[in-house]
């Protein structure tokens, strides 16, 4: 079950992640794999695993290559997605040991690339790890698969928060790569400027999410 204050703390995390040094004590690891990085959080007996993205939207949108990929695990998906998730996935596979016990739940986190990443951490998750209990929580996340991987990841909670301003949120284009969550939120700071790079900001995300409740 998800509650408010983990879509508050998820926001706050994955803002966090970007940074070498955290300004929460219960940051409890950091984990940096080339230009990829994640960050652990644990909140009594709930840990949050925050995938670091990318705040630079020109290059997302410019750069990224919508080349698509099968693997048995995840189905059809964003290649370059998939493989960021498996450059991290030795060290993410000790964090969930570590907390592969009775009463515990992992919540995965992230914005933009980071994002993309955690559907895919648990998807894996949920497989490898069937008695823990996994969700996730995702901030400006891009389109990461055919309908192949959403039948795989319909079958776990998965929070997709976005704002429909957002450029990032409509990418890849083309009618195969789809959004699959169990449910939405959609965020919206008043602004109707569409395409507006700075409504991709976690900062933003972050300070919108804050208001949920007031």
């Amino acid at each position: 079950m998800i509650f408010k204050q983990d879509v508050k703390n998820a926001a706050y995390y994955a803002l966090d992640s970007y940074s070498l040094s955290s300004k929460y004590e219960n940051r409890i690891s950091y984990f940096l794999r080339g230009s990829l990085s994640f960050s652990v959080y644990k909140t009594g007996k709930t840990v949050y695993v925050s995938f670091r993205g990318t705040n630079n939207v020109r290059n997302i949108v410019s750069d990224v290559r919508f080349i698509p990929w099968y693997s048995k695990r995840f189905g059809w998906t964003h290649k370059g997605f998939l493989t960021s998730f498996r450059k991290l996935k030795p060290s993410l596979s000790r964090v969930i040991l570590k907390y592969y016990q009775p009463g515990y739940r992992i919540i995965f986190t992230g914005h933009s690339l980071g994002a993309a990443v955690s559907q895919l951490a648990v998807v894996w998750a949920a497989h490898h790890f069937p008695n823990l209990s996994v969700s996730c929580i995702t901030f400006a996340s891009p389109k990461v698969g055919y309908s192949s991987f959403g039948n795989r990841i319909k079958k776990l909670f998965h929070l997709r928060v976005y704002n429909p301003d957002d450029p990032v949120t409509m990418i890849p284009p083309g009618w195969f790569y789809k959004h699959f969550a169990s449910d939405t939120l959609k965020v919206k700071d008043g602004d109707d400027d569409w395409f507006d790079t700075g409504e991709h900001s976690m900062e933003l995300y972050k300070q919108l999410i804050a208001k949920l409740g007031q």
